[in-house]
């Protein structure tokens, strides 16, 4: 995805003289006083050099001397345009069923999954929560209701109201995948926040459907199917998603079609990663892994950077100014598109860290 940054025009060309004063040159009989309205004559610049706030406006000003110059009438790219990587936002839907009560390194599956993500020396979410959205729905399935779910709005700071939601709930009831994906996508798709969204799908145990609560033989197979489809609208309906089995009870197979239905993988693709998570160490890094962004590195001007102004041109990602370089720092690796390499392409997973871009005509 590029992201966009504005520029100005690139570069007018000279006029050439015809002999009948249609070649853009002035008519030496006008009088010459005028030529300072005109952009030559008196030595300024024609356009008045404008500075963005922060919006990706921007502005240009003209180079040269006026009728001494010998730039071509080069229209500099005055860019003063900053981009700010954005927020995005997580979605965990927690399986409640009675398969999160079996045991997990010394402590139930629930408690240990609680612990990985909302303990506050160890958990992911704490050094997340000011900049990252959680929302937290846990589903289960019960006599009195199907899919039986509560949930915390996506929010930044939300590490409090998913922590004290955790601490009411536990195990109990079976796992109607199907239904609840379906539940959470129509929550998600109902939140209006900017950046991009995934779901992260924790689960222990095999799937069930609120219409078949306790499947067995070809019924099983059903509801594998029905869960695999359910991921599969959600990506389609824009929402991808991370699969997180919680202990080994899923089989391999099932498990990695449903990380794959979760991340669009096609026929011929290569499979999606299916994580899976043994004890509390490898649920830490699992959902490490899960949080993980990719960030987008490549910003499309508005209007090209002419090669001779990109000598003008500085960048600052969060601040830090970084280089011209294909290793660790910027190119135009066309005159229209700015990509970031390396390390400072890197610092862009942070969420909100800024890029600035600027071009000064003074060079």
């Amino acid at each position: 995805m590029g992201m966009t940054l504005a520029t100005a025009s690139g570069c007018a060309p000279p006029c050439h003289d015809d002999g009948w004063f249609q070649g853009g040159c002035p008519d030496p009989s006008e009088d010459t006083d005028s030529a300072g309205e005109g952009g030559s004559g008196d030595g300024a610049a024609s356009g008045a050099a404008t500075t963005g706030d922060g919006s990706g406006d921007a502005g240009a000003s003209t180079a040269g001397d006026g009728a001494d110059d010998d730039s071509g009438g080069l229209t500099c790219p005055g860019v003063d345009a900053t981009f700010v990587s954005p927020t995005p936002t997580f979605h965990f839907l927690i399986d409640q069923g009675t398969a999160m009560a079996s045991e997990l390194d010394g402590a139930s599956r629930w408690d240990s999954t609680e612990a990985a993500l909302l303990d506050p020396a160890s958990g992911v979410v704490a050094p997340r929560d000011a900049t990252t959205r959680f929302g937290l729905m846990l589903f289960r399935g019960l006599q009195a209701g199907c899919p039986s779910m509560v949930s915390t709005p996506a929010q930044l700071g939300a590490a409090g109201s998913m922590g004290m939601l955790m601490s009411m709930e536990a195990p109990a009831g079976h796992s109607p995948v199907a239904d609840a994906v379906t539940v959470a996508v129509a929550e998600i798709t109902a939140d209006a926040a900017d950046g991009p969204v995934t779901l992260v799908l924790v689960t222990a145990g095999e799937p069930s459907t609120c219409a078949t609560p306790s499947p067995i033989g070809a019924q099983l197979e059903a509801t594998r199917q029905a869960a695999i489809g359910a991921l599969t609208t959600a990506y389609e309906a824009g929402i991808p998603s991370v699969v997180l089995a919680v202990g080994d009870d899923l089989p391999g197979e099932y498990l990695q079609a449903l990380a794959n239905a979760g991340a669009g993988v096609q026929p011929g693709d290569p499979d999606a990663e299916a994580l899976v998570a043994l004890d509390e160490a490898t649920l830490v890094d699992a959902l490490e892994q899960a949080l993980s962004i990719e960030p987008h590195c490549d910003f499309e001007l508005d209007a090209p950077v002419p090669a001779e102004a990109a000598v003008g041109c500085e960048v600052l990602v969060g601040g830090m100014p970084v280089p011209p370089s294909d290793a660790d720092g910027w190119s135009l690796d066309d005159p229209q598109l700015l990509v970031l390499h390396g390390s400072a392409c890197e610092a862009l997973a942070i969420p909100q860290t800024s890029v600035e871009l600027t071009c000064d005509c003074d060079v």
